[in-house]
């Protein structure tokens, strides 16, 4: 009997295996079966496509997008799907590749984890000449790995856009703090675009934006300095979270400012300057 044992041992450890094994098969034909069902054979190899996606990008506890690496750890599981699925930021990302002016200096309001960051700053033929600006002090360790892990050159200013003194809310959600967002208000220091401009003596550059909602007091505020120093502004606008009118009451402003609506894609607007003045000169 003793010397049976481990035979004994050994055949149910298998037969169980065999068991998880035959019980994940069936789940993933239900699930097959489910989709061809909902959505027919082109759903099917939809699903399969992104799944053999999420396989490609994921490197250990880090995922590639774009040709730069970024990590996982401690990001909701809603951010690293959209990672892992390639959809996150995918509209300014296509943006960039599209229209970044390579040799311009580029200007990053709201940075984040820093993925449409290095992504642009690998485009560039100066990437010492990009400055990125990030409020929510939570993130700040997770942008500069990413920036190291990917040599990325750009500065890191941990400040808001803003021209009070109000404060910025760290919202529970990783891409949802802003000075318009619901969550923790917090103390940062607060600069203006002309400000960053100067201190880095920028006489012109590409403005990237993704300051959740800011976007339309930074016009407001700022549209003539922008219209001077801008030849490109790549722009997410927000009209989820600020209505459609504020954002074509902004766009017409933009217009008169001489910028042209030059592409859209998604909530990603991109915007080039006129060689005239404002004034028309």
């Amino acid at each position: 009997m003793t010397n049976g044992a481990p035979v004994e041992c050994k055949s149910a450890l298998n037969s169980d295996l065999r068991r998880n094994r035959t019980m994940r098969v069936r789940s993933k034909l239900h699930t097959v079966g489910r989709i061809f069902c909902e959505k027919g054979l082109r759903g099917v190899g939809s699903v399969t496509a992104e799944k053999i996606g999420m396989w490609y990008r994921r490197t250990g506890n880090s995922v590639r997008l774009d040709g730069c690496l970024f990590e996982l750890q401690g990001l909701s599981e809603d951010i690293s799907s959209q990672l892992l699925r390639g959809e996150y930021e995918r509209s300014e990302r296509v943006s960039a590749r599209m229209f970044l002016d390579q040799s311009l200096p580029v200007i990053e309001l709201g940075s984040c984890i820093g993925v449409v960051s290095c992504i642009t700053n690998r485009m560039l033929q100066h990437p010492d000449r990009h400055v990125v600006l990030e409020a929510n002090t939570n993130i700040i360790g997770t942008l500069r790995r990413n920036a190291a892990r990917n040599r990325s050159r750009f500065t890191i200013i941990n400040a808001a856009l803003g021209y009070d003194a109000s404060p910025f809310f760290v919202s529970s959600h990783l891409i949802a703090s802003g000075t318009h967002a619901q969550g923790t208000p917090i103390s940062v220091p607060k600069k203006t675009l002309r400000q960053v401009a100067d201190e880095f003596q920028f006489d012109r550059f590409t403005l990237v934006c993704d300051i959740e909602g800011s976007v339309v007091e930074l016009v407001d505020r700022e549209g003539d300095f922008i219209a001077e120093r801008c030849p490109w502004i790549i722009m997410e606008t927000h009209e989820k979270l600020l209505g459609n009118a504020p954002i074509q009451a902004m766009t017409q402003r933009l217009a008169k400012l001489g910028f042209q609506l030059t592409n859209r894609a998604w909530d990603t607007s991109v915007f080039r300057g006129s060689p005239c003045k404002p004034d028309g000169t």
